[in-house]
């Protein structure tokens, strides 16, 4: 997708992300959080599988209907008539992941993580690659919209080529709902993240710019890579890995601690090292065509630290069982969000990407306040535990912004980001050292005891 940015306009960039709002929705709706119902239930037979499975199927199969009878309506929507068809062709994307679901459950459950990040590499690359193919020979757009679905029927064949479940004709309507009911709050919770991950999507693409969303977009994606490859890995070992331990409150505590720390020490290293080489790391990455995406990415980068830390606290509702109240939360922090969004959208487009970092850490009081009604973890303490973290980003962050102009003298934009990149890092990790003199001991420790 980097090396297609460098081939592709931000125009065309704004189109497939206005067309992804479709998807994100419809996947999180044939989920439905029975994906985590079954990771949670300790005993799962093949009607558990199965009774999901068919679900995903026949429920995405509706959806796919649904959006190609109201492709039109959401290109009118945007004032995008070429939505119309990208919007039809994307919409078979969720139906093809749904053939897939209990094969990923699976996986997770038996903890098998490498196995699931092999296959999305391997057949993101065969996408992308394609995809590149197909943006040099001027598709446009459609190369982009090829991309997504090539990935997706990649991904689904290997899955099945590479693991033994196979669906039968056993299903239970009582398992279903079981199912349904453990799932039917996350899914209100799903739907209120996706609305919350594409809804400046939505509001851009209404009333700003095609570019701008593009710009946005970019932005947003890598921000995005960065946090699925460090806090997004962190959640798919943590989670089942602390729900072993949600009936031992001191155990599960003390881990989480352990865990968070560690996560929030890279999320603030990758803040780090980019705040200051935003620019240069841009205009190498993608061209000086997107150099507009640059304050947004630093935007993004100090609320992707918030998010972090806002994530790994509200995971503990869903650990302890208590999606009631994960929803609860949630309904709380969109209403903040729109409320937000509905003032910041008319002071115009630097306020609205604000406006992500003003939300991100509101959410870390509302967040706080319904986790303490299941366990005893005040912010306070959580602070105190990475104190140490954070008193050597705030020193690494003082000694950057001192030294940064020395860097921006150097001729050479890939020398200056190099040389400048690995001094902060230098910098950073020496002060963890400082600060907190057992961090790297105890690292080792607990990652030998988390895979043992």
């Amino acid at each position: 997708t980097i090396y297609l940015a460098r081939l592709l306009s931000p125009n065309e960039f704004g189109l497939i992300a206005m067309a992804s709002v479709t998807i994100s929705f419809t996947r999180i709706i044939i989920d439905a959080g029975m994906g985590d119902s079954l990771i949670q239930k300790k005993q799962t037979e093949q009607v558990d599988y199965n009774s999901v499975f068919y679900y995903n199927v026949l429920i995405s199969v509706l959806f796919f209907v649904i959006i190609w009878l109201t492709a039109e309506l959401i290109a009118d929507f945007f004032n995008q008539k070429e939505l119309k068809e990208i919007v039809r062709v994307v919409s078979i994307i969720p139906c093809i992941y749904s053939i897939s679901v209990v094969q990923v459950v699976r996986l997770a459950k038996k903890l098998d993580f490498y196995l699931i990040a092999r296959t999305r590499i391997i057949t993101t690359i065969l996408a992308g690659l394609i995809a590149i193919i197909l943006a040099y020979n001027e598709f446009g757009v459609w190369s982009l919209v090829y991309q997504l679905l090539l990935e997706a029927i990649l991904f689904n064949i290997v899955l099945w080529l590479v693991t033994d479940w196979r669906p039968s004709l056993i299903v239970s309507r009582k398992i279903f709902f079981e199912h349904f009911k453990y799932g039917s709050h996350l899914l209100g919770v799903q739907l209120l993240n996706v609305f919350y991950r594409n809804v400046y999507a939505i509001i851009i693409g209404r009333y700003f710019s095609t570019n701008q969303l593009g710009f946005y977009t970019r932005a947003e994606s890598i921000r995005s890579i960065m946090y699925e490859n460090t806090f997004g890995i962190v959640k798919s070992v943590s989670y089942p890995y602390l729900s072993k331990m949600q009936q031992n409150e001191v155990d599960l505590i003390k881990n989480f601690k352990k865990i968070q720390k560690y996560t929030l020490s890279v999320i603030l290293l990758i803040c780090l090292l980019l705040m200051f080489n935003t620019t240069s790391f841009i205009e190498i990455l993608l061209t000086k065509k997107w150099l507009e995406v640059a304050p947004i990415l630093q935007v993004l980068l100090v609320t992707m630290v918030l998010n972090t830390f806002n994530s790994m606290n509200i995971n503990l509702l869903k650990i302890k069982r208590r999606t009631d109240l994960y929803l609860r939360n949630e309904i709380i922090n969109k209403v903040i969000l729109v409320i937000i969004l509905i003032v910041s959208i008319n002071f115009g487009f630097d306020a609205l990407v604000l406006s992500n970092l003003v939300v991100a850490f509101l959410s870390i009081f509302v967040n706080n306040f319904f986790i303490n009604k299941v366990i005893s973890l005040s912010i306070t303490s959580q602070l105190r535990d990475i104190k140490g973290v954070l008193f050597a980003f705030i020193l690494s962050t003082v000694i950057a912004y001192i030294v940064h102009s020395k860097f921006d003298e150097m001729n050479s934009i890939i020398l200056k980001l190099s040389i400048s990149s690995i001094f902060y890092f230098i910098v950073f990790i020496f002060l963890i050292w400082v600060f907190d003199r057992v961090f790297f001991i105890d690292l080792k420790s607990f990652i030998k005891q988390l895979y043992s």
